[in-house]
């Protein structure tokens, strides 16, 4: 068998052994790499401080919780859907956290807060038995930055939902 040999010229023949551009095509293989990283990070932080708002916004209707429900809530509100009326404000209150965003807008949908209570029974009794108050918060974090993760044939992220919940005892009013 015979190998066909063609002579190419000059320039082209050292046109072909240069490597300047060597760095360039290296480059142009790690930048996908590079975007889904730093889509990472962001993703990752900003997850994490919609979250740990999300806590603060619950903590804080809990708290107005304790301190605007009758301590002798066990006994005056015997019905379990007691705290209904409640649920406007607890919202607004998880709400203003959740949504008061500085640099980047929220992430975050807040579905529905509820505010539950539950009476001890075996506590020792002082001047009262003070109930215990729960809210719980539902909502969803979405990823708005998601459609980089298809880059390299990952899935877009459509949103995580959560509960989050805060129980303290009633001081009362």
């Amino acid at each position: 068998m015979r190998i066909l040999r063609i002579d190419l010229p000059k320039s082209l023949r050292r046109f072909l052994r240069r490597e300047e551009g060597a760095i360039l095509v290296e480059f142009a293989f790690s930048l996908p790499i590079l975007l889904i990283f730093f889509a990472v990070i962001v993703e990752g932080t900003r997850m994490m401080k919609n979250y740990h708002t999300a806590i603060s916004g619950v903590r804080d209707a809990t708290r107005y919780m304790s301190r605007h429900l009758p301590i002798d809530l066990c006994n005056t509100a015997p019905t379990a859907n007691a705290l209904s009326n409640y649920d406007a404000i607890l919202q607004t209150i998880v709400g203003r956290s959740v949504s008061n965003a500085s640099l980047f807008p929220s992430g975050i949908t807040l579905t529905s807060v509820r505010a539950t209570y539950t009476c001890p029974s075996n506590s020792p009794a002082y001047h009262v038995r003070p109930a215990v108050v729960r809210v719980a918060a539902t909502m969803t974090v979405n990823f708005p930055f998601s459609s980089a993760f298809e880059l390299l044939g990952g899935q877009r992220f459509s949103g995580l939902t959560t509960t989050i919940s805060d129980s303290v005892k009633v001081f009362g009013t």
